[in-house]
């Protein structure tokens, strides 16, 4: 974990994603120093983005339900399915 931010009560939590076997021990005192992962940056494009109107189909109801916790279970325990269903969709 890169970073912990805070914006008018929403968090932001910055990762790295490293290598998924032993190669990433290489990188545990390491220090980024890529533009990319310039911790102010990447704070004040959040903030940003927490000051623009929320897309309304990501603002629903029924959407919201279905990312609420757990993330994609219904409350009888059944996982959601998108509608339209991709398959159908195409």
């Amino acid at each position: 974990m890169l970073d912990a931010y805070e914006y008018h009560g929403k968090t932001q939590i910055t990762l790295l994603h490293l290598l998924d076997d032993e190669r990433w021990r290489y990188f545990i005192d390491a220090v980024p120093a890529a533009p990319e992962l310039e911790i102010d940056a990447i704070r004040i494009n959040f903030s940003a983005v927490c000051e623009q109107q929320p897309i309304s189909d990501l603002a629903s109801e029924e959407w919201l339900d279905c990312c609420s916790d757990p993330i994609g279970v219904n409350p009888q325990g059944e996982l959601y399915s998108p509608e339209p269903k991709p398959a159908e969709a195409l």
